[in-house]
């Protein structure tokens, strides 16, 4: 909700896959093979991001990251 298109905070639009990867204001989103890389995962590991995920959508997500961040 917090980085839709219609309010896209920082800049980063996370309704689709296109506008995920382009990341937003503090760069990338989503570095496909790069976990480390990848702000949609490092600011979700801090664990006080609003709209936080669990470990294990945590985990799934890395796994994600990791395989290529495939959009299907």
């Amino acid at each position: 909700m917090c980085h839709s298109s219609s309010s896209a905070l920082g800049g980063l639009d996370l309704s689709n896959y296109q506008a995920a990867l382009e990341g937003g204001a503090s760069g990338p989103a989503i570095v496909p093979g790069d976990p480390d890389a990848s702000l949609l995962l490092t600011r979700q590991a801090t664990g006080d991001h609003p709209g936080q995920l669990d470990g294990d959508e945590l985990a799934l997500v890395r796994q994600w990251i990791e395989a290529g961040a495939l959009e299907e």
